[in-house]
């Protein structure tokens, strides 16, 4: 059943939304223009600047699959990604549900992922070309689970991958020494130590990638882009996606910190933190870019709905007190 709910969700936001956004007929040809280009690390004229893409031309993972696609099939590019795009928006509502109930009751978890559902509109917004964010987000989900159970290894194995899809998940084992940090209340070396090798593969992945595929990033001054997101907000004011997006969860996040395990409060304090890099680098209106700090603060924000809801006799994960292992 949780399968037929989030493919009914996935399947309604990906052909009425998503029909009538980046997967229109009208976007077709740039969608084959930019694949080709990023294919080949073939610049425009103007550089990839000009066409909203600067440093997009080291997110080959997903163009990759989608020529794979595109070529095993005989689908259009655009096409191709809406198939990937859509497996793996539904795979990702999947394993968030999953990790979601690893520290909250099943309804709470539920209740997670309908608010994801609700604001998914919000990624479909603002830009013609991101076959990378869906991937990605099934990265994020995973990744964040194998560090939550401390499976370093699979972790390190996966983690390259993920770079190579969208780079900005190698900031993500920073997660490890900050969670640690809550925990034992002083520096461990074992959990720093996976911390700093994992954050050593993910930047080494990048860095690697930027040299191979030299020329997608031009200057990027944060005082224009920290000014440009400010516009963005006057401009759209109580429509900013963020607004609508992250207001509530992280007000819930912070409701349910005082009772969350030392995990989750992690999770939320890292998550919010992004915000710092994401705002100095990204335009914070693409909300789709920033869904990872959604996954990140929602197990905090259900433990604040549980806090809001239901008496304090419970524990911390949610669990009536005559359904805990004794």
């Amino acid at each position: 059943m949780t399968a037929l709910w989030l493919g009914t969700v996935t399947l309604t936001m990906q052909f009425w939304v998503g029909q009538s956004t980046i997967y229109s007929a009208s976007n077709a040809n740039k969608v084959a223009i930019a694949h080709e280009r990023i294919l080949t690390n073939t610049p425009p004229d103007g550089g990839w600047g000009s066409m909203g893409m600067n440093g997009v031309n080291i997110r080959v993972g997903a163009v990759y699959l989608g020529e794979a696609v595109h070529r095993l099939s005989g689908w259009s590019v655009l096409r191709s990604y809406f198939v990937i795009d859509t497996v793996m928006l539904w795979v990702a509502l999947i394993l968030l549900l999953s990790y979601l109930r690893r520290f909250t009751a099943p309804v709470y978890a539920v209740l997670g992922v309908s608010f994801v559902c609700a604001v998914l509109p919000l990624t479909y917004q603002l830009f013609w070309q991101h076959p990378w964010d869906r991937l990605s987000l099934v990265a994020w989900i995973l990744i964040i689970g194998l560090l939550e159970r401390e499976r370093i290894l699979m972790a390190a194995l996966l983690l390259p991958l993920a770079v190579i899809v969208k780079y900005d998940i190698m900031l993500l084992p920073g997660l490890i020494g900050l969670h640690s940090l809550i925990r034992d209340r002083r520096i461990v070396i074992a959990p720093w130590a996976a911390s700093l090798g994992l954050l050593s593969l993910g930047i080494g992945t990048y860095a690697l990638l930027r040299t191979v595929l030299p020329g997608g990033f031009a200057p990027a001054p944060v005082g224009p882009q920290v000014l440009s997101n400010l516009a963005e907000i006057r401009r759209l004011n109580v429509h900013w996606p963020p607004f609508l997006g992250f207001t509530l969860p992280i007000a819930f996040a912070f409701l349910g910190m005082r009772r969350a395990t030392p995990w989750v409060q992690a999770s939320a304090v890292f998550g919010l933190l992004l915000f710092v890099p994401f705002a100095l680098q990204s335009n914070l209106a693409e909300f789709r870019a920033h869904l990872p700090v959604l996954v990140l603060i929602l197990p905090a924000a259900m433990h604040g709905v549980r806090e809001l809801l239901e008496a304090p006799s419970e524990d911390s994960t949610g669990t009536p007190p005559e359904r805990r292992p004794r």
